[in-house]
């Protein structure tokens, strides 16, 4: 376009920038976003106030992604921001973060991003997290990760029911397709005999890559 025609953006009313390197929150986040078109509120992630510190959220409604870092701005708005325009401020590196309820600005060195925040109300996501009764105990997310894509071969495209059993010293993997296959597999794990537990197979795979390590925490009920 000519300089002339090309689009402004004004931004004013900007608060006070936030320090934040956004790459690995937006890995760790986005992943459980909505890409829904009717729920367009869910299609990004949601910056809001805990506490004293800035806590990122997405959610499609089956499963919530939160992650809490930096020092919360007083005075800032909660804000939706979009997944497109998250994830190329998370390709631009460390830098500062500043917003108002309308726009968000992100500024690393010589680069500068700006882009409109998604309208709308956030839905209660502390109503999604998980109360769970179990220990927690130790696995190698890498292992998990391989175990959990050697029985999925079992299952068809639409189902993805996996059943994560303790045993003493070993998690137990396990699917059953509807067409009557079925696929199991075992890793060492620090637990002991406990409870079992359902979950989605392509849901548990994509947790553990965002969580982009190989030490892993796990909490789970029957």
């Amino acid at each position: 376009l000519p300089i002339a025609d090309f689009p402004l953006m004004p931004v004013e009313g900007l608060g006070k920038p936030m320090a934040i390197d956004l790459a690995p929150v937006v890995k760790r986040t986005l992943w459980s976003a909505s890409s829904e078109v009717t729920r367009d509120y869910l299609n990004g992630i949601y910056l809001n106030a805990e506490k004293a510190a800035a806590r990122f959220v997405s959610t499609d409604g089956y499963r919530v992604a939160s992650v809490t870092t930096g020092k919360w701005p007083k005075g800032s708005p909660d804000v939706i921001v979009p997944s497109g325009l998250a994830k190329v401020i998370g390709d631009a590196g460390p830098g500062s973060l500043e917003w108002s309820d309308r726009l968000i600005r992100f500024t690393a060195g010589s680069v500068t991003i700006t882009g409109k925040t998604i309208e709308g109300t956030y839905p209660d996501y502390r109503r999604l997290f998980a109360k769970v009764a179990g220990d927690v105990y130790a696995i190698d997310a890498t292992e998990l990760i391989d175990a959990v894509r050697r029985v999925r071969i079992a299952s068809d495209a639409r189902e993805r029911k996996l059943r994560l059993t303790r045993r003493d010293g070993a998690l137990s993997i396990r699917i059953e397709g509807t067409s009557g296959f079925e696929g199991e597999d075992e890793i060492t794990a620090d637990c002991t005999e406990g409870f079992e537990c359902g979950v989605n197979a392509d849901f548990l795979i994509a947790m553990l890559a965002a969580l982009d390590t190989d030490a892993v925490s796990v909490q789970h009920d029957g």
